[in-house]
């Protein structure tokens, strides 16, 4: 009582121009705040309607006009008017005042346009493909120059660039120096920036194999936004790590109260399945993935383990060529198709993959990790370690999945595995 949970942007643009009810059906919320902008010089006109899909609510429609210059106070406006509307104890918009000893202050209300670029941003890089991944950057490097001081656009670009070394668009070093060097900048804004705590979690994580730092940041993130999704599903990735299962569940659960629509929250949720080797409850939960968003590559990748557990061998690799096509190539998904062509015994077209891997065109840096695990489901057990090695030396993102990955389990019982893989297995369930 007396609280109000909103959906992530993120699911919410997914519905764009779809009924209303449908969206909020399928989103499981109680209502569904419509509108739309009309911009007039400098002034900017928003017209919103709330869409009751329970008794709980009553419609309510409104319109709002403010210099566009000050964005905020038009998000301040309708809350208030829209909390009065459901009930709810007007107590302002929640910033703290300046002067509050709380923290830093606040930032000022963003421009605009910097705003919107960012938003925009944050929803191409949701995507996690390498085309995507390009119009994020664009976007976020437009919101920072449209205003210097604004932080979350620092914030999108360290992000961008853990993504970038996570799927291998650039060599790892360069992206992790590239992240801290954004995220710092997104922290000097305002330090009440949830994100960058986020994105320096995963540095840590991933250049540095700092399990305790990693996980130290996204508390921090936590206490600054403890409504958001995407803080509690890269806890709950973390936490799969470091072997908390049962902490992981509870994060992830969390999340998923938070938007039942996401895909990302419903495929971290099948990750349980997965590192359980939970063939047919790992196929179930991956199918809901898909269909959420069956033209989302997360949801038909993680189906692939699962129905190679199952013995659906053929089924697996369809998945997986689809999650490739979908994914625009990346080289983690096509490993993982050159893994599923070796378990349906078609050796000869992922050994054809692993050359590909092994001598890219123009060159380009590929995970040593990703090729340890094709050379590891060949039988090839020393160069799958030397891959490994190399991945460890080189900081490559992936290294850090040698603590759970399903499909290393060939190599565990090896010596010279635990050789390669004990220091990080040591600091993830230190």
């Amino acid at each position: 009582q007396g609280e109000i949970r909103v959906r992530p942007t993120a699911t919410a643009l997914r519905f764009a121009g779809r009924d209303p009810a449908e969206a909020g059906r399928e989103m499981a919320v109680d209502g569904v705040l419509t509108g739309s902008l009309q911009q007039e010089g400098k002034r900017l006109r928003v017209t919103a309607q709330l869409v009751p899909l329970t008794g709980n609510l009553e419609p309510w429609a409104g319109v709002f006009e403010e210099e566009l210059t000050n964005l905020f106070a038009v998000e301040d406006a309708v809350a208030a008017q829209l909390a009065r509307a459901l009930g709810l104890e007007d107590e302002g918009s929640g910033r703290e005042p300046a002067g509050s000893g709380a923290g830093p202050e606040p930032q000022s209300p963003p421009n605009l346009e910097a705003y919107q670029a960012y938003m925009k941003g944050r929803y191409f890089w949701g995507r996690l493909t390498g085309e995507s991944l390009a119009r994020a950057f664009a976007c976020f490097q437009e919101a920072a120059e449209k205003d210097p001081s604004y932080a979350p656009p620092r914030s999108g670009l360290a992000d961008g660039h853990l993504l970038a070394g996570l799927v291998g668009l650039v060599p790892p070093r360069q992206a992790w120096d590239l992240a801290e060097v954004e995220a710092r900048a997104a922290l000097e804004r305002d330090e009440r920036v949830a994100e960058a705590h986020v994105s320096l979690a995963y540095l840590r994580l991933f250049r540095d194999w700092d399990f305790d730092g990693a996980e130290a940041e996204l508390g921090r993130a936590l206490e600054l936004s403890p409504h958001s999704v995407a803080v509690h599903q890269w806890l709950a990735v973390l936490l799969h790590l470091r072997g908390r299962a049962d902490a992981a569940a509870a994060a992830i659960a969390t999340a998923r109260q938070l938007d039942p629509a996401s895909v990302v929250v419903h495929a971290i949720e099948g990750l349980r399945h997965t590192l359980a080797r939970e063939a047919e409850a790992g196929i179930g939960q991956y199918a809901s993935v898909v269909e959420l968003d069956p033209h989302q590559f997360i949801g038909h990748w993680g189906l692939r383990l699962s129905l190679t557990y199952a013995g659906r061998h053929e089924e697996a690799v369809d998945s997986l060529r689809r999650a490739v096509d979908l994914a625009g190539g990346l080289t983690p998904l096509r490993a993982a198709l050159g893994w599923g062509l070796v378990a349906a015994g078609r050796t000869n077209e992922a050994r054809a993959l692993l050359r590909e891997l092994e001598h890219p065109e123009g060159g380009e840096w590929t995970s040593p990790y990703q090729r340890a695990i094709l050379h590891a489901a060949l039988g090839e057990t020393g160069r799958a370690l030397a891959c490994l090695e190399e991945a460890c030396a080189a900081r490559d993102a992936w290294a850090v999945w040698v603590v759970v990955d399903p499909m290393l389990d060939s190599l565990r019982s090896d010596p010279r595995f635990k050789g390669v893989a004990g220091p990080l297995i040591e600091r993830a369930r230190t």
